[in-house]
């Protein structure tokens, strides 16, 4: 005896454990009474799965393991965003070919998981550092036109004359924990003229005062083609 099933017999039949012989006749399903038996567990491989049948929809929720998935199988667009959390990534399982330059930032690292040895000889740059952890100078033009011949990279140096033989020169950092020293120097001839020079902390934590003097000690600018330069180490 036949019997005609009306309804779509989908293939989901298989995971509990239920298979049948079909054919389609006449747009319905006929199936065999004595074509109707369990498949045992395990017997069913991919040859027997016809390409692109199976969906998300046909998964019990965490029956696939890595075993189940080919190397290489599963690409970026088959995972959805924000799926993935680290307890999903066997330790030491993503290297650095497999991150994109420039995505990963300060968030993404945890505090003191980076040492000395992760990191190439010579690759760090100023930036890189907290701001008061390498020493920072600025070489200035001094007289009554000032300007900054030189300086630091990115210590956003500069200089204004406010006054016979004083000179403000600014950071753009907190020197309130930090030392600092002035020399004299020739812009031009490598000979600066004799003379003294003091610097002190201005009114506001990222500005040094530094005073020239001539050699009797009275307050004076230095000649036009000369200055001086300013270290400052925290």
């Amino acid at each position: 005896m036949r019997v005609n099933i009306l309804k779509t017999v989908s293939r989901r039949a298989l995971w509990t454990g239920v298979a049948a012989t079909a054919v389609v006749t006449a747009g319905a399903l006929s199936v065999a009474d004595a074509e109707v038996r369990t498949v045992a567990n395990n017997s069913v491989n991919s040859l027997k799965i016809a390409d692109n049948t199976v969906a998300s929809i046909d998964i019990k929720n965490g029956t696939v393991a890595s075993i189940d998935i080919a190397t290489g199988g599963v690409r970026g667009v088959d995972i959805a965003t924000d799926t993935v959390a680290s307890g999903d990534i066997a330790p030491n399982a993503i290297t650095s070919s497999e991150i994109a330059d420039e995505t990963v930032t300060a968030d993404d690292v945890a505090d003191d998981t980076i040492g000395s040895n992760e990191i190439a000889n010579g690759s760090l740059i100023r930036p890189d550092f907290y701001p008061t952890i390498l020493p920072w100078f600025a070489h200035v033009d001094a007289g009554t036109s000032v300007s900054i011949l030189d300086s630091t990279a990115f210590s956003g140096a500069g200089v204004i004359h406010s006054g016979t033989g004083v000179y403000q020169v600014s950071f753009a950092f907190n020197m309130a924990d930090c030392g600092w020293t002035a020399t004299r120097t020739d812009n031009a001839n490598n000979a600066a003229s004799p003379g003294f020079i003091t610097v002190e902390q201005g009114a506001s934590n990222t500005t040094l005062v530094v005073r020239t003097f001539d050699t009797t000690g009275a307050a004076a600018d230095t000649a036009e083609d000369e200055g001086f330069a300013v270290l400052v180490s925290c």
